[in-house]
Protein backbone atom coordinates (compact mmCIF):
# COMPACT_ATOMS: atom_id res chain seq x y z
CA UNK A 1 0.00 0.00 0.00
CA UNK A 2 2.82 2.40 0.83
CA UNK A 3 4.40 1.80 -2.56
CA UNK A 4 1.13 2.80 -4.26
CA UNK A 5 0.71 5.98 -2.19
CA UNK A 6 4.32 6.95 -2.86
CA UNK A 7 4.22 6.50 -6.64
CA UNK A 8 0.60 7.30 -7.57
CA UNK A 9 0.81 11.11 -7.07
CA UNK A 10 3.76 11.28 -9.46
CA UNK A 11 1.86 9.30 -12.08
CA UNK A 12 -1.11 11.65 -11.76
CA UNK A 13 1.19 14.67 -12.10
CA UNK A 14 2.77 13.20 -15.23
CA UNK A 15 -0.65 12.56 -16.77
CA UNK A 16 -1.76 16.11 -15.96
CA UNK A 17 1.48 17.51 -17.38
CA UNK A 18 0.99 15.54 -20.59
CA UNK A 19 -2.59 16.75 -20.86
CA UNK A 20 -1.62 20.37 -20.21
CA UNK A 21 1.17 20.38 -22.77
CA UNK A 22 -1.11 18.97 -25.48
CA UNK A 23 -3.83 21.62 -25.04
CA UNK A 24 -4.19 24.26 -27.76
CA UNK A 25 -2.21 27.38 -26.90
CA UNK A 26 0.05 25.59 -24.44
CA UNK A 27 3.15 26.63 -26.34
CA UNK A 28 2.19 30.31 -26.16
CA UNK A 29 1.39 30.02 -22.47
CA UNK A 30 4.73 28.39 -21.66
CA UNK A 31 6.54 30.99 -23.75
CA UNK A 32 4.78 33.80 -21.87
CA UNK A 33 5.56 32.15 -18.52
CA UNK A 34 9.24 31.56 -19.25
CA UNK A 35 10.05 34.85 -21.03
CA UNK A 36 10.87 37.61 -18.52
CA UNK A 37 9.48 41.10 -18.92
CA UNK A 38 12.49 43.24 -18.03
CA UNK A 39 10.53 46.49 -18.06
CA UNK A 40 8.36 45.35 -15.13
CA UNK A 41 11.42 44.98 -12.88
CA UNK A 42 11.63 48.77 -12.65
CA UNK A 43 8.16 48.91 -11.06
CA UNK A 44 8.16 49.15 -7.25
CA UNK A 45 4.91 47.19 -7.01
CA UNK A 46 6.71 44.10 -8.30
CA UNK A 47 9.32 44.37 -5.55
CA UNK A 48 6.66 45.00 -2.89
CA UNK A 49 4.79 41.89 -4.00
CA UNK A 50 8.02 39.87 -3.92
CA UNK A 51 8.85 41.07 -0.41
CA UNK A 52 5.37 40.21 0.83
CA UNK A 53 5.72 36.69 -0.57
CA UNK A 54 9.02 36.29 1.27
CA UNK A 55 7.37 37.30 4.54
CA UNK A 56 4.48 34.91 3.93
CA UNK A 57 6.95 32.10 3.28
CA UNK A 58 8.84 32.90 6.47
CA UNK A 59 5.59 33.00 8.44
CA UNK A 60 4.75 29.39 7.61
CA UNK A 61 7.84 28.04 9.36
CA UNK A 62 7.92 30.51 12.23
CA UNK A 63 6.04 28.26 14.68
CA UNK A 64 8.40 25.38 13.98
CA UNK A 65 11.43 27.60 14.55
CA UNK A 66 10.06 28.74 17.90
CA UNK A 67 9.35 25.14 18.90
CA UNK A 68 12.86 24.02 17.99
CA UNK A 69 14.40 27.03 19.74
CA UNK A 70 12.62 26.10 22.97
CA UNK A 71 14.84 23.01 23.23
CA UNK A 72 18.05 25.07 23.27
CA UNK A 73 20.04 25.63 26.41
CA UNK A 74 19.47 29.22 27.66
CA UNK A 75 23.25 29.79 27.59
CA UNK A 76 23.49 28.66 23.95
CA UNK A 77 25.26 31.22 21.74
CA UNK A 78 22.77 31.25 18.85
CA UNK A 79 24.21 34.42 17.29
CA UNK A 80 27.54 32.72 16.70
CA UNK A 81 25.79 29.66 15.26
CA UNK A 82 23.59 31.77 12.96
CA UNK A 83 26.60 33.70 11.66
CA UNK A 84 28.51 30.47 11.18
CA UNK A 85 25.66 28.96 9.18
CA UNK A 86 25.30 32.09 7.07
CA UNK A 87 29.01 32.24 6.30
CA UNK A 88 29.33 28.50 5.71
CA UNK A 89 31.66 27.92 8.67
CA UNK A 90 29.55 25.27 10.42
Amino acid sequence: MALFTAIFPYLVLLVLLGRGVTLPGARLGLQYYLTPSWSKLASPTVWIAAASQIFYSCGVGWGTLVAFASYNDPAHNFVRRALGLGLGLV
